[in-house]
């Protein structure tokens, strides 16, 4: 038996693209801010404004301020006066607030100066960490800028802006409104410039507030300056506080700056450029591109405007080119990120090599170079930007504030080319430079977070190439410092928390600690909440929660993970605009997710959906980018998951496409081709495993081989890549046998354990594969060194994986398998009882709806199945069958792994068939075999396995129910797995043991040498293709040894029995001693012992013989099914030692043995009656008569179960036909225990006629039973036609569906018979149906006996009798004179000399008359010949070889004799007093007048195709006398075409069928006893063709027969089933049938026709008319009576004598002797 072991391989890692880390900060050119002069304040409307916004920095109480406020100057000054030595902090406030509010209201310079100078020395008292430091401060910086503004006005200072001139000369208080926003704007400005310094927002706040003010007091007449730094100033809080207000402020007020500022003016450049940079700022916040494009277009204006030679050019060039950049970003124009290298290299060509923005500049040139790298990948580009970005470095003093951000984008294109090049000098340098920038960077610098952010990613990546934790620590380290040092509500806070959580996430991906795991997840779900819905960077910030999520859900398996994985990267799509150039990225990752939850729930919408977003993923990627590759292959990664799950090559084939076309995308030296080549290896040794190319695996380790070869050695995924690469190189072992492959499959995973650290996550998995590969190596070297190592790997891959680790499962799931295999190498309970131990861990870590738990189960129940082949426990067997069961229900319909579980539960099946018997769990297991190969592709490669197991089961249903049709199907479909098992494959021996098993089946069936040769030539192939260590090679041998006995008993060829001796003994000594199956090959070992003893007489072997057979027995459970076979054998042996010794131990011993197979009720029934009847042969020997009778009735009763309704007939009378003989035994040894005379007639009738019975009860007349229960009676019709209906007689094929097909008609056949069987029972219950279908009670029988006795003519060794059956008794008369060896040679005889043309028939009828006849009819009263033509008649009944004899002739037939049946009585013949019951009870067909009938008239004058007597002269003479006696019979004739079909189809409706022609009878197969008409040799009408037409309900009155032996059946072992035309004709529906039983006279049969057809005419067609005719006919025929032609040449009407006329001895024309007429 092959099982088919699902390995369960490691998941393949498909590529993620993942959100890019933060690069750098690009910088924006600095907003202008010029400065104006007025003339002093004036009195103006908005002068209490200014004063009430001013006066708020003071802390004085309302009704105070509102006192002084109505105090008039003089008043103000005595109230200053007072108050001008002040003590405390109220005090020295109020005085300042005085003096100040002097000033504001007179302008005095004295009183300012003196707010001023008390103010500057109340802040230098007041302490640092006092609350209202900062606001004595502001009233101090307030008052000191009023000093500054009135000292520059009077200086003189005025404006000269446009507009404000015009104004002063229209309003005379201008100035001193001028004045007040001079100072306003002052003021802001110094608040701006020291938050800029020390990042205090409170500051910010206070210059927009105070701008705003001033913008207030300006209203239409503000500045454009003003204006634009008040955009400034907006743009700065919403960078700090991201608030859109702020921002769409900005853009307002940058709007009306330059709509204020005239075309020609010089400083609209700059107003443009400010405006630009707000609206770009809003399209990074918004992602708004009519934004964006306003931008470019704007600060296209802003490059005209401003002259070549101006110095502000190259700011704004660099601005111009940001925004082209940053509109590349969005939409992947490659023309603007060119453009934007060129404005940006023009920025830098206009900036003088001193200047000091010469670094910016290039620093932002350099960013763009990067870009297009990212874009284009070219190296040329990436190093130009290194190049750079060192030039702005360099041209930075090392104290510039802005050295650290250059600094920081130097290590970013440092790290760049890194990953590109893979250079380790760019990496170290990269850490070594971005570690400067955080040093060079101040503690409070706002930006010195995003450094630190970008130094933890590139410690990450240094981790992730050189593996040093140190790095990694570090990186956790940075980034969590990175994240402390960011405000709450700026708006990087996202940015630095996602790099947070990716720096946590590759932790612990090393270390497996779950806290940096579980923070992970907190940061990146906080990085989504700092993230506002709207943001743009909202979809990158979900991406990477995703991320995270989908770690922890491959860690822990939990499915809230992975759906909130699935969610939010769902939402970060959709999040992202459809041109966006990062949406390809979100649908790639997407897709991962739906593929990671396909692969735990099986959702095929989740695996659709992923094959949909990466194909999306791939459309919006243009041909050039750089991430194609990558999002090609994981297209081909999902490709491939769907048909893992479906077997659709479409998907296979597609995946092997766009993986091939990713590798021809990558770049020979990036780094991430190892990882393309890597998935390109798994499709393609994919595609291997479903199509068997060789050329596709042969790429597969050529590929991955360059995947290795393209990794350095000290890469942490080369470890990964070594793994497959070995996998695939023991796939090709697997295939060819290549040691080379498997010694090199075995050293790569060794050394991609060794460069695996003790603590690596992944070091399980790569153990996992490396006890894989040992595993492999042992099953081809039998190294028990590599075994035990496979166990010690995966042993240690279970240990180093957590107890909650999703994976635990599978490597439980391998450890089990490698303990298994050492079990069936060592035999180790141990190993195996571990084995089932740790599968069942497996399953239980598995959950219910993980799609891998099947798998895992169906695994545990080959663990199970292989214990129970070693321990016989019942349990184990029944366990394996329902976790097998299990495993097939949680496998989906269409998954492409569901056949080969089906197949292994169809292995289970069968075995608790062999245990139990079972015959629920036979038809199950043929039935899931056959659903197995339908659901395999016609070219997979396990498709050969699943055929020859469904060739065993089917085969093995044979043997149980002896279906040829199961036989022919199980040997084609094994055929067939061995035409498609190549030569070199592992799992040819097995098959062609399968084979050879099939083969020596059907010779036993049909005695075809051919297939015993080919048996023995394949089984031979088989033992010659095993290793001599292999576990399975002694079952091997066996077989062999038994197609070698039978070619013995065949041939007789010693050379043959000798070598099946000696394999045998092979077998056995190979077998170990505990294993179930060894009394299988000691019993066969012990028949080959016995047939030798036959042999050659030596008693050694015929000793070992019951030694051994006493062995078997011994080695088998009570209650196995072969225990009654081994028991059989052991009898056997051991009556033959009897015979031989006489040893009276051994005849006890064989009886004891007998008796206790009978009692193996789980055994097959032809086995149990074989032993009751070997048992009862003995105890009758004993004269043990009772004991000995209640054997065979029970016996007999059991025949009608070897006899399923649901069998075709052949395949009844096949496994009838070991039953021969046995009910006439059990009625003799009944008489002889003293039983009843009808009882013992019962058990004979039991035991005769099985098939005809069969029929007949389904044929039966239910009129009554449709009359009072209509329901029970339809469905008895349904059913009834179901079984009924002509069985397809072709030998099954496989082809297409036709397997499940034919299996599919079988099984209907199975469950109607075993309905109907139930509603036999449930008819019987029903009032007055007790009897239904029961064979006849004795007062039944007596009654088919009015009024004309039954003779039923018992043949036994044991006794003869007959079966005397009257109307009102039945009586048995002892015939003494009769016995079985005297009806053997004379049957014998009649045979051999009808065979050379002479009969002997005038001593047997003398014996018949004397032996049987005589005796009866004077026993019954017919003493005397009849004188007045009022014939007494009698029914014979013969059973046995008795029907072959003419018991109707028997007698001395010489004139003026009365001792001759013929002259006594008229005869008839039935089957079985059943057959008679069943006739009449179908009224005859009632005529609905004159010619409303017709006779059907076939002659066949000549026979085509025929050797001899092709031409029968008198034949069309026969029909042609009937059409005229037709006539006088009312009846219209009708000659068919003399073809089967035409035949058929006429006689459902004739009323009398005539044939004169030849007949045929079958010695071998009487089913195939035909009549010979025009297409006999293509399609015959044979027996089995009318045996299945049913005409009972239009039954014809009489079929003719007049050719030679219709009503014979010469196939000895079915005497007692009456197979022959005759019979056949009557179960058809026929009331009478006229036959021979040999060859009769072509001239002679006109006149018996004749004569038959005149007396119906005269006497009308009555049955006793039938009858009569024929009585006159032959008794006119034997004295010469009819006068014949004689001018025509007389022939035989016999298909295969060549003689003219029989020459026969003391009698003058014996052709009235084989004419006979069975009716009712």
């Amino acid at each position: 038996m092959l099982e088919h072991m699902l390995k369960l391989a490691e998941p393949k890692i498909p590529i993620l693209i993942t959100a890019r880390a933060i690069v750098s900060n690009r910088l924006q050119p600095a907003a202008s801010h010029p400065r104006t002069s007025e003339p002093g304040p004036s009195n103006s409307p908005w002068r209490l404004a200014t004063i009430t916004a001013e006066m708020e920095l003071f802390s004085i109480e309302a009704e105070t301020a509102s006192l002084l406020e109505d105090m008039s100057n003089d008043e103000l000054c005595s109230f200053a006066e007072l108050h001008d030595d002040p003590a405390i902090d109220g005090q020295i406030e109020l005085y300042i607030y005085t003096c100040f509010l002097l000033f504001k209201k007179s302008v005095s310079m004295e009183h300012l100066e003196r707010a001023v100078q008390r103010a500057e020395g109340w802040v230098a008292v007041t302490p640092t960490d006092h609350p209202d430091r900062i606001r004595r401060s502001r009233i101090f910086d307030m008052m000191s800028a009023w000093i500054h503004q009135h000292r520059s006005i009077l200086e003189g200072i005025t404006f000269t802006l446009p507009g404000v001139n015009q104004r002063m000369a229209q309003e005379p208080a201008v100035d001193e409104i001028g004045v007040e926003i001079r100072y306003l704007s002052n003021q802001a400005t110094r608040l701006a410039e020291s938050y800029e310094q020390t990042g205090h927002v409170e500051d910010l706040k206070e210059a927009v507030r105070i701008m705003e003010q001033a913008l207030e007091l300006g209203g239409a007449y503000i500045e454009p300056g003003i204006l634009s730094n008040l955009g400034v100033m907006l743009g700065m809080q919403f960078d700090r506080t991201g608030s859109m207000d702020d921002l769409n402020r900005a853009v307002d007020i940058a709007t009306m700056a330059v709509d204020a500022t005239p075309q020609d003016h010089p400083d609209r450049a700059g107003y443009l450029n400010n405006l630009g940079n707000w609206l770009g700022r809003r399209f990074n916040r918004t992602g708004s591109m009519d934004d964006l494009n306003r931008t470019v277009d704007i600060a296209t204006m802003a490059v005209d405007a401003i002259p070549q030679d101006h110095p502000n050019r190259a700011a704004i060039l660099n601005s111009f080119g940001n925004w082209l950049g940053m509109r590349f970003d969005r939409t992947g124009s490659m023309d603007d990120l060119n453009r934007t290298v060129d404005v940006a290299t023009m920025a830098v060509d206009a900036t003088p090599q001193d200047h000091p923005d010469r670094a910016g500049y290039l620093n932002n040139l350099g960013n763009w170079l990067g870009t297009r790298f990212d874009r284009t990948s070219s190296m040329d580009d990436l190093n130009r930007a290194v190049d750079i970005t060192i030039m702005a470095v360099d041209a930075t003093p090392q104290d510039h504030p802005d050295r650290a951000g250059y600094l920081n984008n130097l290590g970013n294109w440092l790290s760049t080319r890194f990953d590109r090049a893979s250079s380790m000098d760019d990496l170290n340098r990269a850490v070594d430079i971005t570690t400067m920038a955080v040093d060079a960077t101040p503690q409070d610098h706002p930006d010195r977070a995003a450094i630190l952010n970008n130094l933890g990613n590139r410690l990450g990546t240094r981790f992730q190439r050189t593996s040093s934790i140190d790095d990694l620590n570090r990186a956790v380290d940075v980034a969590t410092m990175a994240v402390d040092t960011t405000p709450q509500d700026h708006p990087d806070r996202a940015a630095t928390l996602s790099n947070l959580r990716a720096m946590l996430g590759m932790r612990f991906d090393r270390t497996g600690s779950m806290d940096d795991l579980n923070r992970a997840v907190d940061v990146a779900t906080m990085a989504v909440d700092a993230t506002p819905q709207d943001h743009p960077d909202q979809a990158v910030t979900l991406s990477n929660l995703r991320a995270m999520l989908s770690m922890r859900f491959d860690r822990t398996g939990s499915m809230d993970d992975l759906n909130r994985a699935v969610d939010v990267a769902t939402i970060a799509v959709n999040a992202t605009p459809q041109d966006h150039p990062d949406r390809a990225g979100r649908l790639n990752n997407l897709g991962h997710r739906l593929g990671r939850r396909f692969d735990r729930t099986g959702s095929m919408d989740d695996l659709n959906r992923a094959v949909d977003a990466a194909t999306m993923a791939v459309d919006a990627t243009p041909q050039d980018h750089p991430d194609r590759a990558g999002r090609l292959n994981n297209l081909g990664n999902w490709l491939g998951r769907r048909f893992d799950r479906t077997g659709s090559m479409d998907d296979l084939n597609r995946a092997v496409d766009v993986t091939t076309m990713a590798v021809d995308a990558i770049p020979q030296d990036h780094p991430n081709q190892a990882a393309v080549l890597n998935s390109l290896g798994n499709w393609l040794g994919m595609r291997f495993d479903r199509t068997g190319s060789m050329d596709d695996l042969n790429r597969a380790v050529d590929v991955t081989t360059m995947a290795v070869d393209a990794t350095p050695q000290d890469h942490p995924d080369r470890a990964g890549y070594l793994t497959n690469l070995g996998n695939w190189l023991s796939t090709r072992f697997d295939r060819t046998g290549s040691m080379d492959d498997l010694n090199r499959a075995v050293n790569v995973a060794s050394t991609a354990v060794n460069t695996t650290p003790q603590d690596h996550p992944n070091r399980a998995a790569i153990l996992n594969n490396l006890g894989n590969c040992l595993g492999t190596q042992f099953n081809r070297t039998g190294s028990m060194d590599d075994l035990n190592r496979a166990v010690d790997i995966a042993t240690m891959a279970v240990d180093a994986t957590p107890q909650d680790h999703p994976d635990r499962a599978s490597r439980l799931n391998n450890l089990g398998h490698r303990l298994g295999t050492r079990f069936r190498w060592t035999g180790s309970m141990d190993d195996l009882n571990r084995a089932v131990d740790v599968t069942t861990m497996a399953v239980d870590a598995t959950p219910q709806d993980h799609p891998d738990r099947a798998a895992t189960l169906s695994n545990l129940g080959a663990m199970l199945g292989i214990r129970f082949d070693r321990t016989g426990l019942m349990d184990d067997l029944n366990r394996a069958v329902d976790v097998t069961t299990m495993a097939v229900d949680a496998t989906p319909q269409d998954h492409p792994d569901r056949a080969g579980r089906l197949n292994n539960l169809g292995n289970w099946l069968g075995r608790r068939f062999d245990r139990t018997g079972s015959m629920d769990d036979l038809n199950r297991a043929v039935d899931v075999a056959t659903m197995a190969v339908d659901a395999t592709p016609q070219d997979h490669p396990n498709r050969a396995i699943y055929l020859t197991n469904l060739g065993h089961r089917l085969g093995t249903r044979f043997d149980r129910t002896g279906s040829m049709d199961d036989l022919s199907l199980a040997v084609n479909v094994t055929s067939m797995a061995v035409d498609t098992t190549p030569q070199d494959h592992p799992n040819q021996a097995a098959i062609l043991n399968n084979l050879g098993n099939k083969l020596g089946t059907r010779f036993d069936r049909t005695g075809s040498m051919d297939d015993l040769n080919r048996a023995v030539d394949v089984a031979t192939m088989a033992v010659d293709a095993t290793p001599q260590d292999h576990p399975n090679r002694a079952g091997y041998l066996n077989n062999l040894g038994n197609k070698l006995g039978r070619r013995f008993d065949r041939t007789g060829s010693m050379d043959d029995l000798n070598r099946a001796v000696d394999v045998a003994t092979m077998a056995v000594d190979t077998t170990p001693q505990d294993r179930p199956d060894r009394a299988a090959t000691l019993s066969n070992l012990g028949n080959w012992l016995g047939r030798r003893f036959d042999r050659t007489g030596l008693m050694n072997d015929l000793n070992r013989a019951v030694d051994v057979a006493t062995m078997a027995v011994d080695a088998t459970p009570q209650d196995h099914p072969d225990r009654a076979g081994y028991l059989t054998n052991l009898g056997n042996w051991l009556s033959t030692r009897f015979d031989r010794t006489g040893s009276m131990d051994d005849l006890n011993r064989r009886l004891s043995s007998y008796k206790e197979g009978w009692s193996c009720h789980t055994a097959p029934p032809s086995i149990r009656i074989r032993l009751a009847r070997a048992a009862a042969d003995i105890l009758a020997s004993q004269r043990k008569w009772d004991e000995s009778s209640q054997l065979l009735e029970e016996a007999v009763k059991l025949v009608p179960a070897v006899s399923p309704r649901s069998l075709n007939h052949t395949d009844k009378q096949h496994m009838l036909a070991d039953s021969a003989g046995l009910a006439s035994m059990a009625a003799a040894v009944a008489l002889n225990a003293g039983t009843p005379a009808s009882h013992a007639l019962q058990l004979l009738e039991l035991g005769r006629g099985v098939i005809a019975s069969l029929l007949m009860d389904m044929r039966g007349d239910i009129s009554d039973l449709k009359r009072k229960h209509p329901g029970l009676a339809d469905e008895f019709i349904s059913l009834r036609d179901e079984l009924d209906s002509p069985a397809n007689r072709a030998t099954p094929t496989i082809s297409n569906d036709s397997t499940s097909l034919w299996e599919s008609q079988a099984k209907r056949r199975r469950q109607a018979d075993q309905k109907f069987s139930e509603l036999i029972t449930r008819i019987r219950d029903q009032p007055g149906f007790d009897r239904f279908l029961l064979p006849p009670a004795e007062d039944e029988i007596m009654a088919a006996a009015d009024p004309d006795p039954i003779i039923v003519v018992n043949l036994s060794s044991y006794r003869c009798d007959a079966f005397l059956v009257e109307h009102n008794r039945i009586t048995v008369l002892k015939l003494p004179g009769l016995t079985m060896g005297e009806v053997q040679e004379r049957a014998q005889d009649l045979q051999s000399s009808r065979a050379t043309g002479s009969f002997h028939i005038t001593p047997l009828l003398e014996w018949l008359w004397d032996s049987i006849a005589s005796p009866i009819l004077n026993a019954i009263g017919f003493e005397g010949s009849v004188s007045d033509d009022k014939w007494p008649r009698v029914w014979w009944i013969p059973a046995g070889l008795l029907s072959q004899l003419p018991l109707h002739a028997a007698g001395r037939h010489v004139q003026g004799s009365t001792e001759a049946v013929l002259d006594r009585v008229m005869s008839s013949y039935a089957p079985s007093i059943k057959a008679l019951i069943h006739g009449r009870r179908h009224p005859a067909r009632e005529s609905a007048g004159p010619f409303s009938d017709y006779a059907l008239l076939a002659a066949m004058r000549k026979t085509p195709d025929l050797a001899a007597n092709q031409i029968l002269p008198f034949a069309g003479d026969e029909i042609e006398m009937l059409k005229n006696v037709c006539r006088s019979l009312k009846l219209w004739s009708l000659t068919p075409t003399m073809r089967k079909d035409n035949v058929l189809q006429h006689l459902r409706t004739c009323k009398i069928f005539h044939f004169a022609g030849h007949g045929q009878s079958d010695p071998v197969e009487p089913s195939r006893s035909c009549l010979l008409l025009e297409d006999w040799k293509t399609n015959p009408l044979t027996v089995g063709d009318l045996r299945d037409h049913r005409l009972q309900d239009n039954g014809p009155f009489l079929g003719y027969l007049s050719a030679c032996s219709t009503g014979s059946n010469k196939a000895v072992k079915l005497a007692d089933e009456g197979i022959h035309l005759v019979s056949a004709f009557q179960l058809a529906g026929f009331r009478h049938v006229v036959g021979t039983l040999w060859e009769v006279s072509d001239k002679h049969c006109v006149d018996v026709a004749r004569v038959l057809y005149e007396t119906l005419r005269d006497e009308g067609m009555t049955d006793v008319a039938v009858c009569r005719g024929l009585h006159r006919a032959v008794r006119a025929l034997r004295y010469g009576g009819i006068k014949g032609e004689k001018e025509k040449d007389e022939k035989a009407r016999d298909a295969t004598l060549e003689f003219a006329r029989p020459r026969v001895q003391k009698m003058a024309d014996p052709y009235w002797v084989p004419y006979i007429h069975f009716g009712v």
